[in-house]
């Protein structure tokens, strides 16, 4: 890899990370409310979740897949990840390996 084609990609990880970080911190929390709303919480949270990984193919033109049987993956930026724990965790494991991929980069 070429010294430029490392400065652009860890550009293009730093405007991603910028985007998705804030949007997936403020993804709604599961948890059971006074009135005993754990699966509409839960539901909140899935929702919110694939609307995240809409704007991230939207925005950024990931790679997903989502599974049902099989894991969940997502390919951005040439850093890919997989979840058998959902959208959250996926979007979470993408965060984490591209922060390492960042400070790796930066040595």
């Amino acid at each position: 890899m070429t010294q430029q084609t490392i400065t652009d990609r860890a550009t293009l990880l730093r405007a991603a990370i910028a985007d998705i970080e804030p949007r997936h911190a403020a993804l709604p929390r599961i948890g059971a409310d006074a009135n005993g709303g754990w699966i509409a919480s839960h539901d909140q949270h899935r929702a919110a979740a694939e609307e995240l990984l809409r704007h991230i193919r939207r925005q950024h033109g990931a790679k997903a897949r989502v599974g049902l049987t099989d894991p969940s993956r997502l390919q951005l930026h040439g850093i890919t990840v997989t979840s058998v724990r959902g959208l959250a965790v996926l979007i979470d494991a993408w965060l984490t390996k591209a922060r390492a991929a960042l400070s790796g980069a930066s040595k």
